[in-house]
């Protein structure tokens, strides 16, 4: 490659994708400008067998270029939600106004789900997000995600590595998008190598530009596990994107999840804080009326109340108790009680 050509990269653009699947995108459609008139008046790119042959060949490498090896991996290690739990969400007041279309102008297309730490913010936003997944209709609504993960690689941590993957989920799912790959002024022709993060983000923004009446459904989990001053700069970016939409009538709908972070706002949008809902609390005690195997029904009962005391809307730490409980039952009560007092202490210190 031409030096003069080689886009600027930050320190994560460098990495070179690997290849988590064979992924073939050569019969995507190209879309190309008919031949009109003078040669010489015809727009970039010319209908010409062997251009539209480049074209699509440039497409395939930079769509590949998009792949890392742990894309998915985060979100595919989160546990799916227990039976019966969670399904109040999809009721929620809060939940129902954001999929009212009539209604984005005044959130703009925005729902916050705070939590504290092992609220179980990542599971709500996995069931969620599958179950809209579902609901997908070719060429008409699209469901796309990305899960942060403080513990992975470099790229599982980074907006580099979100934008990534939101783009190659967008363009895989409305394939007729990926016309914007063959913009000059973005992407120079010789270029096969993923783009550096300000094109990603130019990129993402072209391709909701042209969703027409297409609907969106973007989910990011766990904002506070990526660098703080590039999240609040996503977010912003986010609500730039967002506003257009509901200017030109777009629905491009995002759904953040986080921990309690000042760092972290957005200026509108309809916030909800997951401990403090009912719907909540009733699941967990659900998993631990389920999940909990003491015989005797009065401390059965007794343990049970301490726990949703102590776990003060932790489904985290409840699982970890109840675990820990079952596993001493065994040894008595007095065993049993010094157990969760010490799975309560390594919360507070967490």
């Amino acid at each position: 490659m031409n030096p003069a050509l080689r886009p600027e990269r930050d320190g994560e653009d460098h990495l070179r994708p690997q290849k988590r699947q064979k992924t073939s995108y050569s019969n995507t459609e190209i879309d190309l400008l008919p031949v009109t008139g003078d040669a010489s008046r015809v727009s970039w790119p010319n209908a010409r067998f062997p251009e539209q042959a480049n074209l699509r060949n440039h497409r395939q490498m930079l769509m590949e270029s998009l792949v890392f090896e742990q894309i998915d991996s985060r979100k595919t290690t989160i546990e799916t939600a227990y039976s019966e739990t969670c399904h109040w969400f999809l009721k929620h007041p809060d939940y129902l106004s954001w999929l009212d279309s009539e209604k984005q102008s005044q959130h703009r297309g925005f729902l916050w789900i705070q939590g504290k730490r092992g609220a179980g913010k990542s599971i709500i936003m996995k069931f969620i997000y599958t179950r809209m997944k579902k609901t997908d209709i070719p060429m008409k609504a699209l469901t796309i995600s990305f899960f942060f993960n403080a513990g992975g690689e470099l790229l599982e941590k980074s907006v580099s590595g979100m934008y990534r993957s939101l783009l190659l989920q967008l363009l895989e799912g409305f394939p007729d998008l990926q016309q914007i790959l063959d913009d000059p002024d973005l992407i120079p022709r010789n270029q096969v190598t993923c783009p550096p993060l300000n094109i990603l983000k130019e990129l993402f923004h072209s391709a909701i530009s042209y969703l027409d009446k297409r609907i969106l459904t973007c989910f990011v989990d766990a904002l506070d596990e990526c660098d703080a001053q590039k999240v609040k700069d996503m977010v912003e970016f986010f609500e730039e994107v967002a506003e257009q939409c509901v200017e030109d009538n777009t629905r491009f709908q995002v759904c953040f999840s986080s921990r309690h972070c000042a760092y972290i706002d957005i200026k509108s949008g309809i916030r909800l804080t997951l401990e403090g809902q009912d719907g909540h609390i009733d699941d967990l005690n659900h998993y631990i009326t389920k999940r909990l195997r003491i015989e005797d029904p009065t401390l059965n009962d007794k343990l049970k109340q301490v726990m949703l005391e102590k776990a003060a809307g932790g489904f985290l730490w409840v699982a970890q108790a109840v675990a820990t409980v079952n596993k001493e039952n065994r040894r008595g009560r007095l065993a049993l009680w010094r157990k969760l007092d010490e799975a309560n202490e390594l919360l507070m210190e967490n």
